[in-house]
């Protein structure tokens, strides 16, 4: 374990959260750089900011890369790999499991909304609404994922379902072990007095099937 920033890391760990604070700091300053660049018209602080979007990109990317080789290693020294993988499962579930938990959910949306940045950074137009438009983007970055999809017979918890504008668990209803499972997580939710709504398509149609309102 490496210890960093006065907490216990593996070394794996220790490159992945480097890399995620590198990334919001690159993010924080293009959101600061885009607005006095869109303020004062300053083309080299314009530059700067779409610069930064391009090493904020890196950076996820290097976060995600570095989850993942954690997981297809199978290093249980890293807290999401020991909580969510297992060294039996097929590669190709290995690759799943990257985004079939909440953090996992989180950080790949995170890359999806930095790639989309960097290639905004490349094709908008340029004029005076450029670096606004690059600081909106540095903003939707901070604020992060409101939503979160899950497929299969994956968990989320009350409290992290609470802290999202909406979770939307995708299972296959013939399958015993996925439906148990969402029965499960039904339960948890709705005991937790959250909202829940099931829908199913049987009939050939999206279709709700049964309502919980929240309580509280």
């Amino acid at each position: 374990m490496t210890d960093f920033l006065g907490l216990a890391f593996s070394p794996v760990g220790a490159a992945g959260t480097l890399a995620l604070m590198f990334a919001l700091a690159f993010c924080l300053y293009a959101l600061v750089s885009g607005v006095l660049a869109g303020r004062s018209g300053d083309a080299r602080l314009e530059q700067s900011t779409r610069m930064s979007l391009w090493a904020n990109f890196l950076f996820v990317s290097v976060a995600l890369g570095t989850l993942e080789y954690a997981i297809l290693s199978n290093d249980f020294t890293v807290r999401y790999v020991a909580e969510h993988s297992m060294s039996v499962s097929p590669t190709w579930v290995k690759v799943v499991t990257l985004w079939a938990a909440l953090e996992g959910s989180i950080l790949l949306w995170a890359w999806v909304l930095s790639l989309y940045a960097f290639l905004l950074s490349l094709t908008a137009r340029r004029d005076v609404l450029r670096p606004w438009v690059l600081a909106v983007m540095a903003l939707s970055l901070v604020n992060g994922a409101q939503a979160l999809l899950l497929m299969g017979p994956q968990e989320v918890q009350p409290q992290e379902a609470q802290a999202l504008e909406r979770v939307w668990l995708a299972f296959e209803g013939r399958d015993e072990r996925q439906l148990q499972a969402a029965r499960i997580q039904w339960k948890a939710v709705t005991a937790a007095g959250l909202a829940a709504q099931y829908w199913n398509d049987e009939s050939g149609r999206w279709e709700e099937k049964a309502e919980s309102a929240a309580k509280g």
